[in-house]
Order: structure tokens, then sequence, then C-alpha cells
């Protein structure tokens, strides 16, 4: 019996370890934010996207005029003009007709094409995050409720072996007590291993230095609102 309930002590330990002191509850959103503002895939649309409108403006532009310089100077003989001769020239090129135009529009349609890539991948990347924080959610909410289950069983398991040892109840009563500590100290780890691996997943796609762990509000579980977040993205 002390070392069932060691082992109990140690797996309730370990969900200590994912409630760090003082933490403070994120909502879903606020993971969205951050992942738009921290992370590097975020970065990464973001630098696409720019680079879409610099070739829009760029191909709203004439080409730049150029500029030439030359000179000359005569070492030997009578030079008709001057021994030291210089000379400028400007030239511009314009473009055929219908050129920019086709340049303009050419631009514009790959910055539509950016943009609608860029709303896809960030729905990829929100519906990953909402998916990790959906299982980071009922894997707490599972713990949790395995955690009340085995103190009330610790309570029971007390009384059915005082009873046993009174001669009252059959030993067959601790041995099944026992057995559904077992099986909830498994389940136990179960949950623990999928609500560490689930705020992990969460950590590493925020990507967020001053986000270290993550105690998410279930409520906060309502929907992506893909519009504003993409508006957002977009500026």
């Amino acid at each position: 019996r002390a070392d069932k309930n060691e082992q109990i002590e140690a797996s309730t330990v370990d969900s200590e370890e994912t409630k760090p002191q003082n933490a403070k509850l994120i909502s879903e959103a606020e993971l969205i934010r951050r992942w738009l503002e921290s992370s590097p895939e975020a970065k990464a649309i973001r630098a696409e996207l720019g680079a879409s409108r610099f070739d829009l403006v760029t191909a709203r532009l004439f080409d730049n005029p150029e500029l030439g310089l030359d000179g000359s100077f005569l070492l030997s003989g009578e030079p008709p003009d001057g021994r030291r001769n210089f000379g400028a020239d400007l030239s511009w090129r314009l473009p055929l007709v219908g050129e920019r135009r086709a340049r303009i529009r050419a631009a514009e349609r790959a910055l539509d094409v950016a943009e609608v890539e860029a709303a896809y991948r960030l729905w990829l990347g929100a519906s990953a995050i909402r998916e990790a924080a959906v299982a980071a959610a009922f894997a707490r909410a599972r713990l949790e409720l395995i955690d009340a289950i085995l103190d009330e069983l610790k309570g029971v398991e007390r009384i059915v072996s005082a009873r046993g040892a009174a001669g009252v109840d059959p030993p067959f009563d601790a041995l099944r007590v026992e057995l559904s500590l077992e099986t909830l100290i498994a389940e136990r780890g179960d949950a623990f291993t999928d609500l560490s691996e689930a705020e992990a997943l969460l950590l590493s796609m925020i990507a967020d230095p001053a986000l270290q762990s993550i105690q998410l509000k279930p409520e906060s579980l309502t929907g992506f609102e893909g519009s504003e977040s993409f508006e957002e993205l977009r500026k």
C-alpha cells in the first residue's frame, strides 16, 4: 500500500509541473495573436506579401533615365577643337504601347495569388494551433478528472483495507480497489503525456520566447476569425 501511495504522489507531482506558479491563463485568440507576431512562418508570409507589393510598385514606374559621361585628351598633334574634350548624354527608354499596363496587371495578379496563398497558409497554421489547443484542453480536463477520482479512491482504499484487516470485507474487495488504482494511474500517465505533447507543440508553433508555458482557457475555444487575422497579417 505504501508503494501504491508513492506512485500516486509521484504522478501528482508530474501534474503540478504542468501548472507553473502564478501561471496566467491564455485564450486561443491570444495564441493566434502571438503566432502572427512571433512565428517564423508568419514572418515569412509577411515578407512574401511585401515582395509582391514591391513588385507592383516597381511595375507602375517608368525606367530610370541613364546618364553617360565621356572625355578625351589629345597627347600629340594639333587638335581641331582643343586637347581636352568632355561630353555627356542622357537617355530614357520609353515603354512600348501597352507594355507598362501589362506589367502592372501581371504584378497585380501576382499579388492576388500571393494573398490567396498567404490566407491558405494562415488557415492551416491557425487550424493546427486550434487542434493542439483543443487536445491540450481535453487532456488537462481528463487529468483533473482522474486526479479527483484518485483522491476519492485513495479514501475508499483506506476504508476497504481497514475493513479487510478487521475481517469485515473479503480480500477480493481490496484487490479490486488496488487494480482500479493502478488502472487510473496508467490512464493518468497517458493524459499527462498527451497534455505535455500538445503544449510542447503549441510552444514550438508559436515560437514566442516570452511564452514559457501554456495554460489554456477552455472557454476561449470559440472559433478562428479568419478575415480579422488575415487583415492583421497583411498590415
